[in-house]
């Protein structure tokens, strides 16, 4: 599953962690209280005639990057950018041709008290055939 992989290749950056720690989560059910940040697939899918190729899919992936501070927020999304953005990469089990950057909200969330800097990513990938 593209998210997992994109998880484990997010804490192995020590940049990242030392700001997060292992605080980088796929589902809403943590408690985590400040400076973590929040992985969604809100869309995944294989088009065929995209490249020509049987397995190339396409996923949309938000990143939501919260913290009790402003700053904060934006130092992580910053981190999620240089790790991410127009880069590829290979496990075993996928291989991201490259990650696009769509876009960027910043937020202050009242229910929670955190800000909030939320990335769109297009992630083009083939998942690797053993």
């Amino acid at each position: 599953m593209i998210e997992d992989s994109i998880r484990a290749k997010a804490i192995l950056v020590a940049a990242l962690t030392d700001i997060i720690g292992n605080q980088f989560h796929l589902t809403t059910k943590h408690n985590s209280k400040d400076k973590y940040v929040l992985l969604r697939v809100t869309n995944d899918v294989t088009p065929i005639e995209l490249h020509d190729e049987d397995n190339q899919s396409e996923a949309s992936i938000q990143f939501d990057c919260y913290s009790k501070r402003a700053a904060t927020a934006k130092l992580i999304a910053k981190q999620i950018d240089l790790i991410f953005n127009k880069k590829g990469y290979e496990d075993n089990e996928i291989k991201v041709q490259s990650a696009l950057k769509q876009g960027r909200i910043p937020d202050f969330e009242t229910d929670s008290g955190l800000y909030r800097e939320s990335l769109d990513y297009v992630f083009y990938y083939n998942k690797i055939e053993v």
